[in-house]
């Protein structure tokens, strides 16, 4: 930035304003920067070791990276999943030629038998990408790419408010964190949603500072896209809307709820406050385009999103079939607000959480916008999502993922506490390297928690991986078209989530033709349909656990053999190939439950996986750390498994003649 235009003006630090004067054509830049303007040389020196951190965190996240989404891999089978539809049939749902196929967790029926992840298609879309270049396999790089991306964003970001050393210090403890690196190898939905937001943020200061339109534009779209990786990004436009959790408890009259409402509607966020700031004058509607310029520019993907909703699921997110768009309520804030306190203390923003209060306190002595700005990034979503009906005393970071996206507004401002106590002995390298320590600490607290975790994700992974290759060299061709295939068993078929996306079968739960409570989901279908008899949020959709129950109910044990029957006879006499894929324990009791005579068991490989995964134990130094991955191999298996692969098929003497 050339520091001799006569747009700029440079002054103290804790007068400096992000603003435009009205009634000018030419605006006044004013900006949060240090007292002496950063020399080209420093800027320079400090984006190179930016880079240089890029590229350390891109080689550290990527050597534990295996193509695998990691365990329970619940929430990833609908992503991915999600992704390989629309790459090959140009929408996120399918329809499955019968009630016996399998179809993940986190999917809603509609009532014409299609289905549809309940999440947004954002992450789906970008899982589509790869498909269409035929390479699957770098779906699971999208996660530890997104991190890195969002991490460089983060210094280029935070060198707007806090200058080139705050802001690389910043964008370490961003990385550096146990919920970034407990999620940056997963391919959910986390690490790219805070990608969009930290760039878009970042543009829409661009565009907040100097007016061209094209910064605009590209703040509206990552900033709208980001709604479509997670529901709750809209914050960043409209952070009024939780209000509704006060009208759901009912803490008001009903003659104030109107009031409410419009209130929630309000668009004031980060978004809204730098679109009204570029207003040059209130009394001329020719101001108001250009400054709604990321406005308009956020609704177009948003306006994409509700329009596929409405016509694919029937409502404007997939969350309303669950009614988990209204788990939201003041009593859940009461009953966690010490627990959020602690995890984002402890395991989200360690030393950093409190300075980042006082430092947006601080921020509003100076320049009230830019704080304003970052106090509705951060405090709405956090006051939303400690009132979220999910999460009261989950383990580890699984809580905090939803977090993710509002840690940077509060380091930036605990890097500007730490930047103005700096300021008060100019020439002094006391407060940098305070600062510097402080960072020291937090990185090693996130490393020391992290670094297990990441270890038993690249190994289990590894495992799925490896089975993965195993099943899928030994399919072979068939003139009938795709193969059905049963794998894996179980709430949580770990196996089976990750080959339906990895490859085209009609795929089953070995254990899915016997009786079956809740839906098909055993117990864990009938907890969540009973939360749901009263509207309560639930996980599971209430209307796909009753519909499949009607299907199943009433049906003995040999009407599930003949089903089976049935569909293996439907496959091979269209000429598909049937494989089933069992662990050495459950060989016998399938092949003596559904192998009759006029079927054949044949061998067609066989193999342990090779990765031995370790959890720590009570005397280990990390026991208590957060972890991502608890440790139950009874629910949630995550061991070597030594499986072997069969084809079903009828003898030769009873092959049908032509």
């Amino acid at each position: 930035m050339d520091m001799a235009d006569p747009r700029i003006q440079v002054v103290e630090p804790g007068q400096l304003e992000l603003d435009v004067e009205a009634n000018t054509d030419a605006p006044v830049i004013r900006m949060i920067g240090d007292a002496r303007p950063e020399s080209t040389l420093k800027r320079r020196v400090f984006l190179l070791i930016a880079l240089a951190f890029t590229a350390g965190l891109w080689f550290f996240l990527f050597s534990f990276l295996a193509p695998a989404p990691g365990r329970v891999g619940v929430d990833e089978n609908a992503y991915l999943v999600g992704g390989r539809m629309l790459a090959e049939h140009g929408t996120t749902g399918f329809k499955p030629s019968d009630d016996y196929q399998f179809v993940g967790a986190m999917w809603v029926r509609t009532k014409s038998g299609w289905y549809y992840p309940k999440y947004p298609f954002g992450t789906s879309l970008l899982n589509a990408v790869t498909v269409l270049l035929g390479r699957r396999e770098w779906a699971f790089a999208i996660g530890p790419a997104s991190t890195c991306l969002a991490v460089l964003g983060m210094f280029f970001l935070s060198r707007a408010i806090v200058g080139s050393f705050y802001a690389l210090l910043a964008m370490i403890v961003l990385a550096m964190g146990p919920t970034t690196l407990g999620f940056a190898i997963l391919p959910d939905s986390h690490a790219p949603a805070l990608c969009v937001v930290v760039w878009g943020i970042y543009f829409l200061l661009r565009w907040w500072e100097g007016g061209r339109w094209q910064w605009g534009v590209a703040a509206g779209l990552l900033l709208g896209f980001a709604v479509t990786i997670r529901y709750t990004e809209a914050l960043l436009l409209f952070p009024l809307y939780p209000l509704d959790v006060i009208r759901t408890d009912g803490f008001i009259s009903p003659k104030v709820m109107s009031v409410l409402k419009v209130f929630g509607f309000l668009p004031i966020g980060p978004i809204g406050i730098a679109a009204m700031s570029r207003v040059k004058n209130w009394k001329s509607w020719r101001s108001y385009l250009p400054a709604a310029v990321p406005v308009i520019a956020w609704g177009v993907p948003v306006g994409a999103l509700v329009i596929f909703n409405w016509f694919t699921v029937g409502h404007a997110t997939g969350y309303d079939g669950t009614n988990e768009s209204s788990g939201f309520a003041l009593k859940y804030f009461f009953e966690k607000w010490d627990f959020t306190v602690y995890q984002l203390y402890l395991w989200g923003l360690f030393i950093f959480a409190p300075l980042g209060i006082a430092g947006l306190i601080l921020i509003f002595r100076s320049n009230w916008r830019t704080a304003m700005l970052l106090t509705m990034w951060f405090v709405p979503g956090t006051l939303l999502y400690t009132s979220y009906y999910w999460g009261d005393n989950v383990p580890g970071v699984l809580f905090l993922r939803f977090f993710l996206t509002l840690f940077p507004p509060l380091i930036i401002a605990a890097m500007y506490l730490l930047r103005s106590a700096g300021d008060l002995g100019k020439g002094s390298i006391a407060s940098p390297l305070a600062a510097g320590v402080l960072t020291a600490c937090a990185v090693a607290v996130g490393l020391s928690v992290s670094i297990d975790d990441l270890i038993r994700q690249h190994r289990g992974n590894m495992n799925l991986h490896y089975s993965a290759r195993e099943i899928i060299s030994h399919i072979k061709p068939s003139s009938g078209g795709k193969p059905m295939i049963l794998a894996d068993e179980g709430m949580f078929p770990l196996l089976l989530q990750y080959m339906q996306f990895m490859y085209d079968a009609d795929w089953y739960q070995s254990d899915i033709f016997a009786p079956r409570m809740g839906g098909g989901f055993g117990l864990a279908g009938v907890f969540e349909k009973r939360k749901s008899t009263d509207d309560t949020p639930s996980t599971l959709q209430s209307d796909r656990i009753d519909y499949i129950d009607s299907i199943r109910k009433g049906k003995t044990d040999t009407d599930f053999i003949a089903d089976a029957h049935r569909l293996m006879d439907e496959a091979l006499n269209a000429g598909r190939r049937v494989y089933v894929i069992l662990p050495p324990t459950e060989q016998g009791f399938f092949r003596h439950r559904f192998i009759t005579g006029a079927y054949e068991m044949v061998e067609v490989n066989k193999w342990s996986e090779p990765c031995n995964v370790q959890f720590p134990g009570s005397d280990d130094h990390n026991a208590l750390a957060p972890s991502v991955m608890p440790d139950n191999m009874v629910i949630l298996p995550w061991h070597p498994v030594s499986r072997a692969m069969f084809e079903i098929r009828r003898p030769p003497a009873t092959q049908p003649t032509s």
